[in-house]
């Protein structure tokens, strides 16, 4: 009965011992931290290096702490050796938006075509153009796990900024009557993208389909003529890379030829893939808008389908245009998918235009909305509307901004606070109705969530950037996740080093298991306090004693067990 009793008193003063201790740590969550390293990674902590530290009572304390327990007075610590932390932000790079300088940027958005460069529409040579449409445009920041720092970011539109267009079009036997329109429309194209900037370019580029079974027909005459005065079918065929020379764009828009092929779908897939990759035989300019108008009547063919004619190997992202322009891996590579299209938009900031007929619309809307910095359009039976069809898409596409990042699970982008217009200020990572010469003010937070495993990752590289555009804020992250004295360093270095974690100046660690924590003036046991039984271990006659999982102390003496087996359960 006396033994029942006894460890009924270990038991409840375990639990209440252990249940203080949480309660305390809950408080205070710094009094865990056993290295300097974690102590940084705990908000609100700060890591006293001092030797030999101890509460005014001569109690051992935890080093790491709540900052304003030193600050207080609560615990002593020598200024020089407590350790703090605090985000760093720096701005290398913050020039002025370019529209804080329309004057020295040459024609305003309405006035290019009246200008005399050279040419019957008033466009320039396409020349070099470094436009400034987001700022700052570099920050370097340190930070601490749990403390988000801000930053103002500002974007506004350049005046007579430059646009690149590549029309992609379907030249299957159904669109014959479509290029006729078009080879007509292109002056006019132009001189409607040259009231808009006086910096334009023109490229035109065609696509049937695979060259395969069930695609297209095979037949040795199919091959040639799959259709009367059609040309032999091809996957994409490069023919104008963008140009100022819009007579050029004309001609090859009236001698390109359709051809034909067997099932519905189209290859557009494929052109689409090879019209954005291929950056440099398009010719596509890092300092421009780019869009590439997509044109045709039919659905398009994605990644799987390449199975039906024998093609598994997935399409690679990669450019394949021969000398002539065509694609070579028509019938190597299956078609790309839908989110390897959005990605290869996103890296190389283009916007896609789809034009399609009424009957396509519905299912173009939604891909739109799958692919970043894309719309669609109701093309004509005959494409008699692409100028304005174009010139309202460009419209739509420029009324706005949509800032995107590229964090990681470490760090953590909530959506900025935008400033839309003169309204106050909301959740929002978007701007609509912008216009030349006003600016969309956002207030970005940026937090790190935790430290990465890998010291490699420690440093990295986070971008902001507006949607569709090939500019961006670029933030140089550095993780405080170590300490100075918790690097590899010389032999003097050893006793920091030991300060680094709870020990003592010889770099004895500090016992934590039995000693009592400094919590604000009370003290607490520790949840791993062991508890004396202050009487010697009772034989057991055979019974198993219960402990609760809790380790009763013998003062180091072994006790007899009478040649009963005893163990804890």
């Amino acid at each position: 009965m006396l033994l029942r009793l006894l460890f009924a008193c270990a038991v409840l003063l375990t639990m209440t011992s252990g249940q203080d201790a949480t309660k305390v740590l809950q408080e205070n969550p710094c009094l865990s931290k056993q290295t300097c390293g974690k102590c940084m990674q705990s908000p609100t902590c700060a890591w006293c290096a001092q030797a030999h530290f101890v509460t005014g009572d001569n109690t051992t304390a935890s080093r790491c702490n709540r900052e304003r327990n030193f600050r207080s007075g609560a615990l002593s610590c020598d200024e020089r050796l407590l350790k703090t932390w605090a985000n760093q932000v720096s701005v290398p790079r913050d020039e002025p938006l370019s529209s804080e300088h329309e004057g020295d940027a040459g024609a305003g958005s309405s006035g290019g075509a009246s200008g005399d460069s050279g040419d019957s529409f008033g466009c320039s040579s396409g020349g070099s153009f470094d436009a400034i449409q987001i700022a700052p445009q570099h920050v370097r920041m340190s930070l601490r796990v749990g403390e988000p720092q801000q930053l103002s970011v500002r974007f506004a539109l350049a005046p007579n900024y430059p646009i690149d267009l590549y029309y992609l079009m379907d030249l299957s036997k159904s669109m014959e009557d479509d290029k006729q329109k078009l080879s007509t429309l292109g002056n006019l194209l132009a001189l409607e993208m040259c009231k808009l900037t006086t910096n334009f370019r023109l490229g035109f580029g065609s696509f049937v389909d695979k060259v395969l079974l069930p695609y297209t027909s095979t037949l040795p005459a199919d091959l040639e003529h799959p259709c009367d005065n059609c040309t032999a079918p091809y996957g994409f065929h490069n023919s104008l890379p963008l140009t100022t020379d819009i007579d050029s764009f004309a001609e090859n828009v009236m001698s390109a030829k359709v051809s034909g092929n067997l099932d519905f779908p189209e290859g557009g897939f494929d052109a689409i893939m090879q019209a954005i990759v291929c950056k440099q035989q398009i010719g596509w300019r890092s300092s421009a808008r780019r869009l590439l108008v997509f044109s045709t009547d039919a659905g398009s063919h994605y990644a799987g389908d390449g199975k039906l004619g024998g093609v598994v190997e997935p399409n690679d992202g990669e450019c394949h245009l021969d000398e002539k322009g065509f694609y070579t891996h028509s019938d190597k590579l299956d078609y790309p998918s839908v989110s390897q299209i959005n990605q290869k938009v996103k890296q190389n900031s283009i916007n896609i235009i789809f034009a399609v007929t009424s009957e396509q619309r519905s299912a173009y809307d939604m891909l739109s909305q799958h692919i970043e910095a894309s719309s669609a359009g109701t093309l004509s039976s005959d494409s008699s509307n692409v100028v304005q069809l174009v010139k309202e898409q460009h419209d739509a596409i420029t009324s706005f901004v949509e800032l995107k990042d590229n964090s990681t699970d470490f760090v953590r982008i909530p959506v900025p606070l935008g400033v839309p217009g003169t309204g106050a200020p909301e959740e929002t990572n978007r701007c609509d109705g912008l216009k030349i010469g006003h600016a969309a003010d956002f207030t970005v937070t940026v937090e790190l969530v935790k430290c990465p495993a890998d010291p490699a990752q420690w440093e990295s590289v986070v971008e902001i950037r507006p949607t569709g555009l090939n500019e961006s804020l670029v933030i140089h992250l550095t993780k405080q996740c170590q300490c100075d004295c918790e690097r590899a360093g010389p032999a003097d270095l050893v006793r920091a080093r030991a300060w680094c974690r709870h020990t003592d100046a010889d770099g004895h660690r500090l016992p934590t298991h039995g000693h009592r924590l400094w919590t604000h003036g009370h003290r607490s046991p520790t949840l791993a306090h062991r508890l004396p039984t202050h009487v010697h271990r009772p034989p057991t006659y055979g019974h198993r004693l219960s402990t609760h999982g809790h380790r009763l102390s013998t003062h180091g003496h072994r006790l007899p067990t009478h040649g009963h087996s005893c163990r804890r359960v």
